[in-house]
């Protein structure tokens, strides 16, 4: 097992940045993302708003790994994801596990978004990845490739944040803009 793990600080609120994660998809950052439903949504005994979804991607293993396992090509990938957001806290985190291929290889990924301690207008992300490859000998070079991948991503997965949190701004203030002259 590989474990991967990253934290980046956002020069914005806490809630601005958690309304942007719920609608990062789409974006331009990661095309690859083609279906994103939501399975079940509640709240728990504890007031936080538990939402399980699952993602659909037009993202494949590269033509040298389909080959060397035996695979076809795939033309939709599948991640089971589970949020919990707990405003009491002012935490956000989500569990991400992927369906497809899960049997070889297997990424488990937690997002937590908080506030910066301290720090009202700075929001916190700690990322982390476990990367597992199973039943191949070379299954140490896999885990290695896919971290470097994750890691590639992670950077783009913030400047999508980043984008929707502009955004929402932007709809905020046009909302504002609308009720004052009202």
């Amino acid at each position: 097992m590989r474990i991967w793990g990253t934290e980046y600080s956002f020069n914005d609120r806490w809630e601005c940045i958690i309304l942007a994660a719920f609608r990062k998809y789409p974006n331009l950052f990661n095309p690859a993302v083609r279906a994103l439903d939501v399975l079940d949504r509640r709240v728990d005994e504890r007031g936080r708003l538990i939402s399980r979804r699952i993602i659909g991607t037009s993202w494949s293993p590269p033509s040298w790994a389909i080959k060397l396992l035996g695979l076809s090509r795939m033309p939709m990938t599948y991640v089971s994801e589970c949020s919990v957001l707990d405003l009491n806290n002012r935490t956000l985190t989500l569990k991400s596990t992927n369906f497809t291929l899960a049997s070889i290889i297997r990424i488990d990924e937690t997002l937590t978004y908080s506030v910066v301690p301290g720090d009202d207008n700075r929001t916190l992300l700690e990322q982390e990845a476990r990367i597992s490859v199973f039943k191949l000998p070379f299954s140490g070079s896999l885990e290695n490739l896919m971290a470097d991948r994750i890691s590639s991503m992670a950077g783009k997965g913030r400047e999508a944040i980043e984008e929707k949190s502009e955004l929402i701004k932007r709809e905020l203030e046009s909302i504002g803009n609308h009720t004052d002259s009202s």
